[in-house]
């Protein structure tokens, strides 16, 4: 699960960084069309096309990659959270399952010692050391259980705030 987590962190980033390689290579397109040049301008003179009818098609073009890469980021992020939250679940079923065997097991030992021998003040301490030993176990589980939920929803936090600064800084400079 953790390579599967590394994997969709490195498609992430991948599309990221495609995002903004097509990002400054519109940006340079409209300097150039700013400019009243094509870019085969130079190899093909007899051809003209008003610079806005090309401008447009750059707009279009850029805006449907874009629109394709974050559509690919937002898949790849669900990916990445779903496998973290499954990861989570199987390791929480995991603990629980073994603290069942431990309870059902001091249990099964407390029965025995109170069937076979006489209740003494001792044997009744230790089973509430155990208990209270067990208690603070599932407190501090369940403690860092929600620390854990707390820093998954910051971390969505933050990428959700990336990639809002990402639309804005690509709408700001795409105008």
């Amino acid at each position: 699960m953790r390579d599967h987590d590394a994997s969709v962190s490195r498609q992430a980033e991948r599309a990221q960084r495609q995002l903004a390689e097509a990002l400054e290579q519109t940006h340079t397109n409209s300097e150039r069309q700013a400019h009243g040049r094509r870019p085969n301008a130079a190899t093909d003179p007899s051809f003209e096309v008003p610079p806005t009818q090309w401008r447009l098609g750059y707009q279009q073009l850029y805006q449907l990659h874009r629109g394709r890469l974050e559509a690919r980021l937002a898949r790849l992020a669900e990916d990445r959270d779903s496998w973290s939250r499954l990861a989570f679940g199987l390791a929480l079923k995991g603990w629980l399952k073994s603290a069942e065997q431990c309870c059902l097991s001091l249990s099964l030992k407390v029965t025995k010692r109170f069937l076979f021998l006489p209740q003494d003040s001792d044997d009744l301490n230790t089973i509430m050391e155990f208990t209270d030993h067990w208690r603070e176990q599932l407190t501090a589980f369940m403690s860092q259980m929600k620390r854990t939920e707390r820093a998954q929803c910051e971390q969505i936090g933050a990428i959700q705030q990336g990639i809002g600064q990402w639309l804005a800084f690509c709408t700001a400079h795409h105008q």
